[in-house]
Protein backbone atom coordinates (compact mmCIF):
# COMPACT_ATOMS: atom_id res chain seq x y z
CA UNK A 1 0.00 0.00 0.00
CA UNK A 2 1.42 3.18 -1.17
CA UNK A 3 -0.14 6.80 0.60
CA UNK A 4 1.04 10.20 -1.11
CA UNK A 5 -0.05 13.76 -0.24
CA UNK A 6 -0.69 15.94 -3.25
CA UNK A 7 -0.63 19.60 -1.92
CA UNK A 8 -1.82 21.20 -5.31
CA UNK A 9 -4.31 19.17 -7.19
CA UNK A 10 -7.71 19.92 -6.31
CA UNK A 11 -9.50 17.06 -6.12
CA UNK A 12 -11.01 14.58 -3.36
CA UNK A 13 -9.17 11.36 -2.98
CA UNK A 14 -8.96 8.13 -4.84
CA UNK A 15 -8.90 4.47 -4.46
CA UNK A 16 -7.13 2.27 -7.08
CA UNK A 17 -8.27 -1.15 -7.08
CA UNK A 18 -6.76 -4.73 -8.21
CA UNK A 19 -8.77 -7.58 -8.89
CA UNK A 20 -7.96 -11.43 -9.08
CA UNK A 21 -10.05 -14.28 -9.73
CA UNK A 22 -8.59 -17.61 -8.00
CA UNK A 23 -10.21 -20.68 -9.44
CA UNK A 24 -11.00 -23.24 -6.52
CA UNK A 25 -13.11 -26.46 -6.92
CA UNK A 26 -16.06 -26.76 -6.21
CA UNK A 27 -16.31 -22.53 -5.78
CA UNK A 28 -14.38 -19.82 -7.20
CA UNK A 29 -12.77 -17.36 -4.60
CA UNK A 30 -12.37 -13.95 -5.22
CA UNK A 31 -10.01 -11.42 -3.80
CA UNK A 32 -9.29 -7.50 -3.96
CA UNK A 33 -6.02 -5.67 -2.95
CA UNK A 34 -6.60 -1.88 -1.90
CA UNK A 35 -3.32 -1.80 -4.66
CA UNK A 36 -2.82 2.72 -3.66
CA UNK A 37 -4.69 5.27 -2.11
CA UNK A 38 -4.16 8.93 -2.98
CA UNK A 39 -4.76 12.02 -0.73
CA UNK A 40 -4.97 15.22 -2.29
CA UNK A 41 -5.59 18.25 -0.85
CA UNK A 42 -8.20 20.97 -2.10
CA UNK A 43 -10.41 23.71 -1.28
CA UNK A 44 -13.34 21.36 -0.20
CA UNK A 45 -10.85 19.10 1.85
CA UNK A 46 -8.65 21.10 4.04
CA UNK A 47 -5.86 18.69 5.28
CA UNK A 48 -4.86 21.97 8.46
CA UNK A 49 -5.78 20.01 11.13
CA UNK A 50 -6.15 16.29 11.13
CA UNK A 51 -7.67 14.64 8.13
CA UNK A 52 -7.87 11.01 9.09
CA UNK A 53 -7.77 7.90 7.32
CA UNK A 54 -8.23 4.44 9.01
CA UNK A 55 -8.66 1.38 6.58
CA UNK A 56 -8.60 -2.25 7.60
CA UNK A 57 -7.78 -4.77 5.41
CA UNK A 58 -6.97 -8.11 4.69
CA UNK A 59 -6.26 -8.25 8.58
CA UNK A 60 -4.04 -5.11 8.05
CA UNK A 61 -5.02 -1.57 9.04
CA UNK A 62 -3.32 1.56 8.56
CA UNK A 63 -4.57 4.95 10.95
CA UNK A 64 -2.73 8.32 9.47
CA UNK A 65 -3.70 12.04 10.32
CA UNK A 66 -1.90 14.37 8.80
CA UNK A 67 -0.71 18.19 10.77
CA UNK A 68 -1.11 21.25 8.52
CA UNK A 69 2.76 20.20 6.99
CA UNK A 70 1.34 16.61 5.94
CA UNK A 71 3.19 14.87 8.52
CA UNK A 72 1.94 11.06 9.90
CA UNK A 73 0.72 10.73 13.23
CA UNK A 74 2.27 7.17 13.64
CA UNK A 75 1.31 4.96 16.32
CA UNK A 76 3.62 2.21 16.47
CA UNK A 77 4.40 0.04 19.50
CA UNK A 78 0.64 -0.90 20.56
CA UNK A 79 -0.38 -3.86 22.04
CA UNK A 80 -4.28 -4.76 22.95
CA UNK A 81 -4.97 -0.31 23.79
CA UNK A 82 -7.54 -0.73 26.46
CA UNK A 83 -6.31 3.20 27.59
CA UNK A 84 -5.76 6.55 26.67
CA UNK A 85 -5.22 9.58 28.02
CA UNK A 86 -3.26 13.05 26.97
CA UNK A 87 -1.33 15.16 29.50
CA UNK A 88 -1.25 19.14 29.72
CA UNK A 89 2.16 18.90 27.25
CA UNK A 90 0.12 16.83 24.81
CA UNK A 91 1.96 13.90 24.98
CA UNK A 92 -0.23 10.50 24.61
CA UNK A 93 -0.16 7.39 26.95
CA UNK A 94 -1.75 4.41 26.37
CA UNK A 95 -2.40 1.22 28.45
CA UNK A 96 -1.78 -2.28 26.61
CA UNK A 97 -4.06 -4.61 27.91
CA UNK A 98 -2.12 -7.37 27.02
CA UNK A 99 1.68 -6.69 27.89
CA UNK A 100 0.05 -4.79 31.09
CA UNK A 101 2.35 -1.96 29.43
CA UNK A 102 1.86 1.96 29.01
CA UNK A 103 2.92 3.61 25.80
CA UNK A 104 4.28 6.89 26.04
CA UNK A 105 4.11 8.62 22.38
CA UNK A 106 4.69 12.91 21.68
CA UNK A 107 1.95 15.15 20.67
CA UNK A 108 3.05 14.42 16.98
CA UNK A 109 2.70 10.32 17.59
CA UNK A 110 6.20 9.60 17.72
CA UNK A 111 6.78 6.30 20.25
CA UNK A 112 9.07 8.04 23.50
CA UNK A 113 8.88 5.43 26.11
CA UNK A 114 7.58 2.09 27.59
CA UNK A 115 6.47 1.29 31.03
CA UNK A 116 5.18 -0.31 33.62
CA UNK A 117 4.50 -3.69 34.64
CA UNK A 118 1.48 -5.60 36.04
CA UNK A 119 -0.97 -8.37 35.17
CA UNK A 120 -3.25 -6.75 32.51
CA UNK A 121 -3.59 -2.82 32.52
CA UNK A 122 -7.43 -1.43 31.62
CA UNK A 123 -8.08 2.27 31.99
CA UNK A 124 -5.69 5.28 32.24
CA UNK A 125 -5.46 8.77 33.35
CA UNK A 126 -2.98 11.96 34.43
CA UNK A 127 -3.51 13.18 37.78
CA UNK A 128 -3.03 16.88 38.30
CA UNK A 129 0.61 16.62 38.72
CA UNK A 130 1.15 15.16 35.56
CA UNK A 131 1.43 11.38 36.99
CA UNK A 132 -0.36 8.36 35.50
CA UNK A 133 -2.90 6.46 36.89
CA UNK A 134 -3.59 2.97 35.03
CA UNK A 135 -6.10 -0.07 36.57
CA UNK A 136 -4.74 -3.43 36.65
CA UNK A 137 -7.80 -4.91 36.65
CA UNK A 138 -6.48 -8.62 36.99
CA UNK A 139 -4.41 -7.60 40.19
CA UNK A 140 -7.04 -5.45 42.24
CA UNK A 141 -4.50 -2.38 41.79
CA UNK A 142 -4.25 0.78 40.65
CA UNK A 143 -0.83 1.48 39.81
CA UNK A 144 0.95 5.48 40.03
CA UNK A 145 4.03 6.56 37.40
CA UNK A 146 5.94 9.53 37.20
CA UNK A 147 5.58 10.77 33.38
CA UNK A 148 8.70 8.97 32.63
CA UNK A 149 7.87 5.45 33.87
CA UNK A 150 8.93 5.28 37.43
CA UNK A 151 6.55 3.84 39.10
CA UNK A 152 5.70 6.07 42.54
CA UNK A 153 2.84 4.31 44.69
CA UNK A 154 0.55 1.58 44.20
CA UNK A 155 -3.52 1.90 45.49
CA UNK A 156 -4.31 -1.61 47.18
CA UNK A 157 -7.52 -1.54 48.64
CA UNK A 158 -10.10 -4.30 49.37
CA UNK A 159 -12.37 -2.28 47.75
CA UNK A 160 -11.15 -2.82 44.34
CA UNK A 161 -12.51 -5.83 42.17
CA UNK A 162 -11.84 -5.71 38.69
CA UNK A 163 -11.21 -2.23 38.69
CA UNK A 164 -11.38 -0.70 34.87
CA UNK A 165 -12.35 2.56 33.68
CA UNK A 166 -10.20 5.63 35.89
CA UNK A 167 -10.78 9.24 36.05
CA UNK A 168 -9.22 12.03 37.93
CA UNK A 169 -11.36 15.57 38.91
CA UNK A 170 -9.90 18.73 39.17
CA UNK A 171 -8.92 18.49 42.75
CA UNK A 172 -7.09 15.26 41.89
CA UNK A 173 -9.50 13.24 43.73
CA UNK A 174 -9.60 9.34 41.70
CA UNK A 175 -12.84 7.45 40.48
CA UNK A 176 -12.45 4.07 39.57
CA UNK A 177 -15.50 1.48 38.17
CA UNK A 178 -15.21 -1.98 39.37
CA UNK A 179 -16.36 -4.29 37.30
CA UNK A 180 -16.01 -7.75 38.81
CA UNK A 181 -19.22 -10.07 39.07
CA UNK A 182 -19.64 -9.24 43.20
CA UNK A 183 -18.70 -5.47 43.13
CA UNK A 184 -20.59 -3.51 40.26
CA UNK A 185 -19.77 0.13 41.93
CA UNK A 186 -17.42 3.24 41.66
CA UNK A 187 -15.14 4.05 44.31
CA UNK A 188 -13.74 7.60 45.07
CA UNK A 189 -9.89 8.14 46.81
CA UNK A 190 -8.03 11.12 47.03
CA UNK A 191 -4.84 11.76 45.25
CA UNK A 192 -2.97 9.58 47.48
CA UNK A 193 -4.64 6.53 47.39
CA UNK A 194 -6.98 7.03 50.32
CA UNK A 195 -9.90 5.14 49.94
CA UNK A 196 -12.63 7.94 50.42
CA UNK A 197 -15.71 5.21 50.00
CA UNK A 198 -18.38 4.02 47.38
CA UNK A 199 -19.18 7.06 45.28
CA UNK A 200 -22.12 5.15 43.35
CA UNK A 201 -23.53 1.88 42.94
CA UNK A 202 -26.47 0.30 42.39
CA UNK A 203 -28.83 1.79 44.86
CA UNK A 204 -27.79 4.97 42.84
CA UNK A 205 -28.98 4.08 39.67
CA UNK A 206 -25.89 2.00 38.79
CA UNK A 207 -26.19 -1.98 37.20
CA UNK A 208 -22.88 -2.64 35.63
CA UNK A 209 -20.10 0.71 35.28
CA UNK A 210 -17.36 0.28 32.81
CA UNK A 211 -16.51 3.49 30.90
CA UNK A 212 -15.85 7.04 33.42
CA UNK A 213 -14.97 10.72 32.50
CA UNK A 214 -15.32 14.15 34.50
CA UNK A 215 -15.85 17.33 33.06
CA UNK A 216 -14.74 20.62 33.94
CA UNK A 217 -17.01 21.67 36.52
CA UNK A 218 -16.62 18.28 38.63
CA UNK A 219 -19.54 16.23 37.46
CA UNK A 220 -18.93 12.38 36.72
CA UNK A 221 -19.85 10.33 33.80
CA UNK A 222 -20.34 6.70 33.82
CA UNK A 223 -20.89 4.22 30.90
CA UNK A 224 -23.28 1.54 31.93
CA UNK A 225 -22.82 -1.34 29.73
CA UNK A 226 -25.85 -3.37 31.10
CA UNK A 227 -28.35 -0.37 30.36
CA UNK A 228 -26.88 1.30 27.84
CA UNK A 229 -26.91 4.44 29.97
CA UNK A 230 -24.90 6.93 30.62
CA UNK A 231 -25.16 8.57 34.16
CA UNK A 232 -24.33 11.77 35.20
CA UNK A 233 -23.59 12.26 38.52
CA UNK A 234 -22.44 15.63 40.66
CA UNK A 235 -19.18 15.58 42.20
CA UNK A 236 -20.29 14.20 45.44
CA UNK A 237 -22.33 11.60 43.84
CA UNK A 238 -26.09 12.82 43.20
CA UNK A 239 -27.07 11.11 40.35
CA UNK A 240 -28.37 14.26 37.96
CA UNK A 241 -29.49 12.27 34.81
CA UNK A 242 -29.37 9.44 32.82
CA UNK A 243 -28.87 9.22 29.25
CA UNK A 244 -30.04 6.55 27.15
CA UNK A 245 -27.48 6.34 24.11
CA UNK A 246 -28.48 2.50 22.98
CA UNK A 247 -24.88 1.53 23.02
CA UNK A 248 -22.29 0.08 24.99
CA UNK A 249 -20.40 2.68 26.48
CA UNK A 250 -16.91 0.95 27.47
CA UNK A 251 -15.23 4.30 27.31
CA UNK A 252 -16.62 8.01 27.51
CA UNK A 253 -14.52 11.40 27.09
CA UNK A 254 -15.64 15.51 27.60
CA UNK A 255 -14.65 17.52 25.34
CA UNK A 256 -14.69 21.59 25.97
CA UNK A 257 -18.21 21.97 25.16
CA UNK A 258 -19.57 19.71 27.46
CA UNK A 259 -20.33 17.09 24.59
CA UNK A 260 -20.51 13.49 25.28
CA UNK A 261 -18.03 10.90 23.38
CA UNK A 262 -19.05 7.46 23.88
CA UNK A 263 -17.26 4.08 22.56
CA UNK A 264 -18.92 1.54 21.40
CA UNK A 265 -15.98 -1.27 20.83
CA UNK A 266 -19.29 -4.19 20.33
CA UNK A 267 -20.26 -1.88 17.65
CA UNK A 268 -17.40 -0.60 16.22
CA UNK A 269 -18.78 3.31 16.71
CA UNK A 270 -17.96 6.69 18.60
CA UNK A 271 -21.07 9.01 18.78
CA UNK A 272 -21.05 12.18 19.93
CA UNK A 273 -24.06 13.96 21.77
CA UNK A 274 -25.01 16.93 23.86
CA UNK A 275 -25.15 17.42 27.15
CA UNK A 276 -29.16 16.71 26.93
CA UNK A 277 -28.41 13.54 25.69
CA UNK A 278 -29.49 14.29 21.62
CA UNK A 279 -27.07 12.66 19.19
CA UNK A 280 -25.10 14.90 16.94
CA UNK A 281 -22.30 12.68 15.07
CA UNK A 282 -21.90 9.05 14.61
CA UNK A 283 -18.29 8.12 13.59
CA UNK A 284 -18.28 4.63 12.05
CA UNK A 285 -15.77 2.76 9.94
CA UNK A 286 -13.71 1.86 13.28
CA UNK A 287 -12.28 -1.33 14.71
CA UNK A 288 -13.40 -2.12 17.95
CA UNK A 289 -12.90 1.53 19.64
CA UNK A 290 -12.15 0.89 23.33
CA UNK A 291 -11.02 4.10 24.52
CA UNK A 292 -11.14 7.42 23.76
CA UNK A 293 -9.27 10.84 25.01
CA UNK A 294 -9.61 14.39 24.28
CA UNK A 295 -6.26 16.49 23.63
CA UNK A 296 -5.32 19.87 24.29
CA UNK A 297 -6.87 21.43 20.73
CA UNK A 298 -9.93 19.61 21.67
CA UNK A 299 -9.19 16.75 18.87
CA UNK A 300 -10.28 13.79 19.71
CA UNK A 301 -8.10 10.29 19.75
CA UNK A 302 -9.58 6.83 19.94
CA UNK A 303 -7.72 3.72 20.61
CA UNK A 304 -8.80 0.61 18.66
CA UNK A 305 -8.50 -2.52 20.60
CA UNK A 306 -7.71 -5.48 17.71
CA UNK A 307 -5.74 -7.89 18.25
CA UNK A 308 -4.60 -7.50 14.66
CA UNK A 309 -4.17 -4.06 13.93
CA UNK A 310 -3.80 -2.49 17.34
CA UNK A 311 -4.48 1.76 16.21
CA UNK A 312 -4.46 5.44 17.40
CA UNK A 313 -6.74 7.76 15.27
CA UNK A 314 -6.80 11.38 15.69
CA UNK A 315 -9.63 13.59 14.42
CA UNK A 316 -9.92 16.83 14.28
CA UNK A 317 -12.20 18.83 17.63
CA UNK A 318 -13.84 21.98 15.34
CA UNK A 319 -17.47 20.67 14.63
CA UNK A 320 -20.73 22.61 13.02
CA UNK A 321 -23.78 22.15 15.98
CA UNK A 322 -25.73 20.36 13.19
CA UNK A 323 -23.68 19.13 10.49
CA UNK A 324 -23.96 14.92 10.42
CA UNK A 325 -20.34 14.49 9.80
CA UNK A 326 -18.02 13.04 11.73
CA UNK A 327 -15.55 15.78 13.95
CA UNK A 328 -15.28 18.88 11.86
CA UNK A 329 -12.63 17.06 8.89
CA UNK A 330 -13.94 13.87 7.43
CA UNK A 331 -12.48 10.51 7.33
CA UNK A 332 -11.25 9.03 4.47
CA UNK A 333 -13.20 6.55 4.63
CA UNK A 334 -16.34 8.64 4.64
CA UNK A 335 -15.31 9.95 1.16
CA UNK A 336 -14.90 6.53 -0.74
CA UNK A 337 -17.44 5.62 -2.68
CA UNK A 338 -20.27 3.91 -1.25
CA UNK A 339 -19.12 0.79 -3.63
CA UNK A 340 -15.93 0.77 -2.86
CA UNK A 341 -16.82 0.52 1.11
CA UNK A 342 -19.23 -2.40 0.69
CA UNK A 343 -16.23 -4.44 -1.32
CA UNK A 344 -13.89 -3.47 1.56
CA UNK A 345 -16.69 -4.37 3.91
CA UNK A 346 -17.31 -7.71 2.42
CA UNK A 347 -13.66 -8.76 2.47
CA UNK A 348 -13.24 -7.79 6.42
CA UNK A 349 -16.20 -10.26 7.05
CA UNK A 350 -14.51 -13.39 5.09
CA UNK A 351 -11.41 -12.64 7.01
Amino acid sequence: MSISVNETAPIVPKVRLTHKTILQEPKRKETWKVQAITMLRSAALPIAGAAVMNIAFLQTAMALSYNSTGTPFTNTGLGLPTGIAVDSSGNVFVSNFDTATISKYTSNGTPSATFGSGASFAGIAISNDGSVLVTDTTNNKVLKYSSDGTTSAVFTSLDLANPFGIAVDSSGNVFVTNTSDVTKDVRKYSSNGTSLGIFANTTSGLSSPFGIAVDSSGNVFIGDIDTSKVLKYSNTGTLLQALTVGLLPNSIAIDSSGDILVADSAGDVVVRYDSTGVERQRLSGLTAPSALAIDRSNNLLVASFNENTPVITRFAGSLEPITPVPFGFSPLWALLPASIRCIIKRLQKRK
